[in-house]
């Protein structure tokens, strides 16, 4: 259904080139709703936001957000940057946040840079999981918004 060598090659490009941040809202720091990418869309490019974000459809590009969960039956082609990643559906890319967690339910088939890491029993993980301390996680990404 989807190609692997052609979406890591726009990712790259993608990673290549200068990403602005996205504007800050207050709502972030006072617990708003998460946006939606819900289970009937199909997004095709990178998604930045600096609210939380849930998908539950597919999203072919990166997603960059404080907090990203991958719900089960969802899917990523692309690369994941948040402070913290929960994945249950099926991720195929790249995953770079502080705190990762992965479901039973889940398939990555991707490098995940964390600082700590969480995998169920059941879950299906192809990459590698090299750990990061925290300074370095943040400082990989100087266009993150000050939270």
């Amino acid at each position: 259904m989807f190609a692997r060598g052609n979406t890591v090659a726009a990712a790259r490009a993608v990673l290549a080139r200068s990403v602005q941040a996205p504007p800050f809202h207050a709502a972030t720091l006072y617990g708003a709703a998460p946006s939606v990418v819900s289970a009937d869309a199909l997004l095709h490019g990178d998604v930045l936001g600096a609210c939380d974000l849930r998908i539950e459809g597919i999203v072919e590009g990166n997603v960059v957000a404080p907090n990203v969960t991958v719900s089960e039956g969802a899917h990523v082609e692309g690369s994941i940057y948040a402070e913290t990643a929960h994945v249950a559906g099926t991720v195929n890319g790249r995953i770079e946040a502080v705190a990762v967690s992965i479901a039973k339910s889940a398939q990555v088939y991707a490098v995940i840079y964390h600082n700590t890491l969480s995998i169920e029993f059941g879950a299906r993980v192809d990459g590698r999981r090299p750990w990061r301390p925290r300074g370095a996680i943040e400082e990989r990404r100087p266009w993150w918004p000050d939270l």
